[in-house]
């Protein structure tokens, strides 16, 4: 068995190589090929060589929410395929020399791309990077890399040099890697100071991950909102998104420094939840941006009008940009809303140091995502309405039925993510479980939150809204009618005059105050009655 599924991962490999091309997208490949390795991995097939080398590799909790997210950039494009394999083998290494040898090539690999800029040689950086992360596995298991071996965390100096080092090659991993290095940042930090350094840490640790969190987040999102190309625009935008995942993870090494699990538990969560739904609706808006620049050219200002050339290719951008936006109802606003409540609930984790950290995590946490608001509402005005302002721009037509069709899936599941968050979070449980040592208390599958803090319902605020639409659809039914318009509050002539008293008469019929009441006392009433079983 095991040699037919290395004859099935070398075929696929042939035939993604031999099709690759304008009439082959991209999700065919990396999909068959992602499919063969865990195909493979699952299988227990590995080359000899590495296993004669003492490389291990494995799949557990952690390591499976965010190859699911990679995987999930690399069907869309957003990771190229070389660097998704480099990037899959550092999530599933098992010990320190796989991990760093995977990570040092995917630096290698990067600097080959010209999508990234450096300011120093590679080399600088890769040898920055193994020094930092030979340091910490030394510190933590001696002169054994393995992962099994490495549960205790050191004190005194070491905790600091370990803390220290792992931040450092963070840090490398963000600058060296501007796509997705967030993503494997918040794996070093989960994997060597929340798995590997044992149950008891040092509350500093957050404070410290915390601060390379705010670090990345805030210039992200300002460029975001500030690009002048879409595709700049949307990597800023999801460099944003991972740190404010490493917010999260900051709060839950506060809370476990304290012994607090379930907060913890709940911290770790909101990182994976944030993450795994970037990975669906970073991925959407992802392919959707280059699926525009395609066709209209990557300069915002050549851009508009979308939604009426081309309506599937824009709704698919519109719900990825109203997740950017953490727009309620969308997997955006879930996330965000876990990773508040857990820097709320870090504040008992100790004195008023720890409540002036978090209260600078909170404002930054509030910065990031109004800028990423603004983002997202600047996005959407340039690129889906208005008239075209090019040529491409009005020439641009829908892509091809098949591409369509993953476009809507990816929709799909980006509203499904939504509506019901408690999916995502039964997803990353075993993660929460592996890192902090239980799962997230009180979840289900369309409420979420801790027994003792405040809740999210997607259900209650999706009757509310409907409710409201439903609302001022009955009240308009009557029609729309032009009127002059006003110049310093005086209208131009009589007929305007004249509509605008018609229209506070229609609104001051009778029936309409009362049938309003009785629709916001139901609405409130249905609201009421669905939390409470959702609770």
């Amino acid at each position: 068995m095991a040699p037919l599924i290395v004859l099935l991962v070398v075929a696929v490999a042939v035939l993604g190589a031999g099709l690759a091309g304008p009439r082959v997208p991209r999700v065919i490949v990396v999909g068959l090929a992602g499919v063969g390795l865990l195909a493979s991995l699952a299988a227990g097939v590995l080359p000899a060589d590495l296993v004669q080398a003492g490389l291990s590799f494995k799949v557990d909790g952690l390591s499976a929410v965010l190859l699911t997210v990679l995987f999930l950039l690399g069907l869309t494009g957003v990771v190229r395929p070389v660097l998704l394999g480099l990037l899959a083998l550092v999530l599933m290494a098992a010990d320190g020399v796989g991990l760093v040898l995977a990570l040092a090539l995917a630096f290698v690999a990067m600097g080959r791309q010209p999508a990234s800029s450096f300011a120093s040689p590679v080399s600088r950086r890769v040898l920055a990077l193994a020094v930092c992360l030979a340091a910490a596995f030394l510190l933590l298991g001696g002169w054994n890399p393995a992962f099994a071996g490495m549960h205790a965390a050191p004190a005194g100096l070491a905790g600091v040099l370990v803390a220290l080092a792992v931040l450092l090659a963070a840090a490398l991993t963000v600058v060296s890697l501007p796509a997705v290095g967030g993503l494997i940042a918040a794996y070093l930090v989960a994997r060597l100071l929340l798995d590997l350094s044992g149950p008891v840490t040092p509350g500093w640790w957050g404070a410290a991950v915390l601060l390379l969190g705010a670090a990345m987040a805030v210039p992200a999102a300002r460029r975001a909102a500030q690009a002048g190309e879409l595709a700049a625009a949307v990597m800023s935008a999801g460099v944003a998104v991972q740190g404010t995942g490493l917010l999260a993870l900051g709060a839950a090494l506060l809370a476990r420094g304290a012994d607090l699990l379930p907060l913890a538990a709940m911290a770790v969560a909101a990182c994976l939840l944030l993450l795994l739904g970037w990975g669906v609706w970073g991925g959407l808006l992802g392919l959707s941006a280059a699926l525009v620049e395609a066709r209209t050219g990557s300069r915002l200002a050549g851009m508009g009008g979308l939604l009426r050339r081309g309506p599937a290719l824009g709704l698919a951008m519109l719900a990825g940009l109203l997740s950017l936006g953490m727009v309620p109802l969308f997997p955006g606003f879930a996330a965000l809303w876990l990773v508040l409540q857990a820097l709320f609930g870090a504040g008992r984790a100790g004195g008023l140091g720890v409540l002036a950290v978090l209260a600078g995590a909170v404002s930054v946490l509030g910065l990031v995502a109004g800028l990423l608001a603004l983002a997202a509402v600047r996005l959407g005005g340039l690129v889906l309405l208005g008239a075209p302002r090019s040529l491409p721009a009005a020439e641009a037509m829908e892509p091809a039925r098949g591409v369509r069709a993953g476009l809507a899936a990816l929709v799909v599941l980006t509203v499904l993510l939504g509506v019901a968050p408690g999916l995502g979070l039964h997803l990353v449980q075993p993660a929460a479980i592996l890192l902090a040592g239980g799962p997230m208390q009180g979840t289900g599958w369309y409420a979420i939150g801790a027994p003792d803090m405040p809740g999210y319902a997607a259900p209650v605020l999706l009757v509310l809204v409907a409710g409201a639409v439903a609302l001022a659809a009955w009240l308009s039914r009557g029609g729309t009618t032009m009127v002059s318009p006003w110049q310093d509050g005086f209208v131009q002539d009589g007929v305007g005059c004249d509509n605008a008293v018609a229209f506070r008469v229609r609104l001051a019929r009778p029936g309409v105050e009362a049938g309003t009441a009785a629709l916001f006392v139901l609405g409130l009433l249905l609201a009421g009655l669905l939390g409470w079983a959702a609770r």
